[in-house]
């Protein structure tokens, strides 16, 4: 299960469509150890409300290699809509029903 967390609207034509909506996947939550299919989430989205189309903005395809965005939870706009700040909880890893996340991994 991919978990969805927040978003935001867009409000400057400048950055996307008007009134599109940018939604952080934080992850599928499987363990980092043993098989494990190909990740899903762990990426901010673009839906276009009126037809429904999603959109990949920004994706990590390599979850836990502690570089780059990893596990995004909120995306937000600029007061004037012509910026995206993302932030990104970090690297964590699930065992035994245990969240461990790591320190410093996380970033805006």
């Amino acid at each position: 299960m991919i978990a969805r967390v927040k978003f935001d609207f867009c409000t400057n034509r400048h950055f996307s469509k008007i009134g599109d909506i940018f939604f952080a996947q934080f992850g599928d939550q499987l363990p980092m150890t043993g098989l494990r299919p190909q990740p899903r989430g762990y990426r901010i989205v673009r839906v276009n409300p009126e037809t429904g189309q999603i959109r990949d903005l920004l994706v990590n395809k390599t979850p836990g290699k502690k570089g780059g965005s990893e596990q995004p939870i909120a995306p937000r706009f600029s007061p004037d809509g012509k910026e995206l700040y993302i932030v990104d909880f970090g690297v964590m890893e699930v065992a035994k029903g245990v969240i461990y996340p790591y320190a410093e991994t996380g970033a805006v």
